[in-house]
């Protein structure tokens, strides 16, 4: 229900205890199907105190984790993840090929046309092509890089 709200809140104590078994453990979904909906359109929390007996140790995950049989759920995911990062790492792996191409050729042949110092030897990591292909490598696997000065 909603913390500090007795009136809009819902005791599961009773349905919990007979729901649970050793066998099957205890899971929970559907939750305005089972107990009703105590507050309508608010945002609710469930809490759950429990005790543990005759448990060893090692027994006990305390894991943010799939386990067991949700572990296949995670399969589309690392699918998905491997793809985005063979696509990004292709593009990375160009971008680095045509940036030391071009800072090759601009480094032997002196194109740059904005050179303060003329002695000064550019980097592949100077590249914008080489640039744009790694933070696009960074992008496919969720890395949103960004800089800021203070």
């Amino acid at each position: 229900g909603v913390p500090g709200e007795p009136s809009r809140q819902v005791d599961a104590t009773l349905y919990l205890r007979n729901a649970f078994s050793k066998s099957k453990q205890l899971t929970l979904s559907g939750y305005n199907r089972l107990f009703g909906d105590p507050a309508l359109l608010r945002m609710k929390r469930m809490c759950v105190e429990y005790r543990l007996g005759n448990v060893r140790t090692w027994d006990v995950s305390y894991g943010n984790y799939a386990e067991g049989g949700n572990k296949l759920s995670l399969i589309p995911v690392i699918a998905a993840k491997a793809v985005t990062n063979a696509i990004g790492m292709t593009v990375a792996a160009g971008g680095y090929a045509m940036g030391k191409a071009l800072t090759t050729v601009q480094n032997r042949f002196g194109f740059e046309e904005d050179d303060e110092d003329e002695t000064e030897t550019k980097s592949v990591a100077d590249s914008t092509v080489f640039q744009v292909a790694f933070g696009a490598w960074l992008r496919c696997n969720g890395i949103v890089p960004s800089v800021s000065y203070d």
